[in-house]
């Protein structure tokens, strides 16, 4: 099941959003639909699931100067200003960042410094800001979520101290104002503390809109419509489909890979998508001759192939003829006959190895006459036609 609304802005059909009234604007809403055990969303176009590692030991701290001794403080000590503990993580790197709508569970590690009340259980004040080492971040600081320190002692290990979940920990993962940067910051001198060495923070069951978009052979940017919605208002199937990060939409298709085979983005695993079936691959027209054997092919995966065999025992790669369509095919042998060779043909995952689908394409049937065309006075020599 799938939900779209569409709106013309003119030149084309565009995703009109859902809304919901949240007592003083109107505000993105989703759609949900129950799948016999809980509520799965179904608008917007994707829920992903995924949990995420971030790892720094880039550690700093500014009170009237950046310090650069490797530590991160936050709160007051005798006369100095309050300290900003830069933390050098950047929710830039996290998957889905700016379309994320909720967190299940998020645990920092690290080592304490020593720091303040280095034996105490203190309160850990995240923040976040738009300023790395190199500028003054006071006054940047936003929002606030928090965690403990426990209680290891200097040079102690701090290991998987949860975090409090709220809308702030979600905004600094979606960047909102711009400020991606991730401190500990306070005013205070009971929270004076420092962290060192290593900082890692997991974040578990994110959960954020991914699209899915198109792409044709004659346009390789992705189209503002869906690979469903393509197939019912052009009638054939897209060149290609692939759900996609917020910034990527208008990327090349090419962009967009690169940035995979980089290591830029970690690509979206179909198994990571909630709720959206499994899509085969599945072929449709082929063409037989005495030479040559060609057929469509579509929604083949990376590790697809496709296929064929004149036994049914001893399997042969099909080729792309090129990379602008979806045919692949083989020369024949050449004692191959069409009205008599029977071919086999199959799509498989070659790592798992998997059959998606199966199909025979059976002789030809030959008729006499020009062209294989019975002309008007011919006859339909049926002894020689059953030989």
């Amino acid at each position: 099941m799938a939900v779209y609304t569409k709106k013309w802005n003119g030149s084309s059909w565009v995703t009109a959003p859902f809304k919901k009234w949240n007592g003083s604007s109107w505000v993105d809403s989703k759609v949900q639909k129950w799948n016999g055990s809980s509520w799965t969303q179904i608008y917007p176009e994707t829920a992903v699931s995924t949990n995420q590692t971030l790892t720094s030991t880039s550690f700093n701290t500014y009170r009237s100067r950046w310090d650069n001794d490797n530590v991160a403080k936050q709160g007051v000590y005798s006369s100095y200003e309050a300290a900003h503990g830069y933390l050098g993580v950047n929710a830039v790197s996290i998957n889905g960042s700016g379309s994320i709508t909720s967190i299940g569970s998020a645990s920092f590690s690290s080592t304490r410094d020593g720091s303040g009340y280095y034996n105490n259980n203190q309160t850990v004040r995240f923040h976040r800001s738009n300023v790395a080492p190199g500028s003054n971040p006071k006054g940047t600081m936003s929002g606030q979520f928090t965690s403990s320190t426990g209680a290891p002692g200097s040079g102690g290990a701090m290991n998987n101290r949860s975090i409090s979940i709220n809308s702030e920990v979600v905004n600094w993962m979606n960047k909102v104002s711009s400020k991606p940067y991730l401190y500990i910051y306070s005013t205070s001198s009971s929270d004076y503390a420092g962290m060192k060495s290593k900082f890692t923070l997991q974040l578990n069951n994110i959960v954020y809109t991914a699209r899915t978009v198109t792409f044709d052979k004659y346009n390789k940017m992705p189209l503002s419509m869906t690979p469903d919605v393509y197939t019912q208002m052009i009638g054939k199937k897209p060149y290609h489909s692939m759900t996609i990060y917020n910034e990527e939409e208008n990327m090349t298709l090419e962009e967009i890979m690169k940035r995979r085979e980089d290591g830029l983005v970690q690509p979206i695993e179909r198994d990571s998508i909630i709720d959206v079936p499994e899509i085969k691959p599945w072929t449709r027209e082929y063409k037989v001759t005495d030479k040559y054997f060609k057929i469509e092919v579509f929604n083949m995966n990376w590790d697809d192939e496709a296929q064929y065999s004149l036994d049914g025992v001893d399997w042969f790669t099909l080729y792309g003829e090129n990379a602008e369509t979806n045919y692949v095919g083989a020369k024949l042998p050449k004692d191959f006959n069409k009205y008599k060779d029977f071919i086999y043909v199959r799509v498989i995952d070659k790592v798992k190895e998997i059959i998606h689908t199966e199909s025979v394409i059976e002789p030809l049937i030959y008729i006499p006459g020009q062209n294989g065309i019975i002309l008007p006075g011919e006859e339909l020599d049926l002894d020689n036609l059953l030989k």
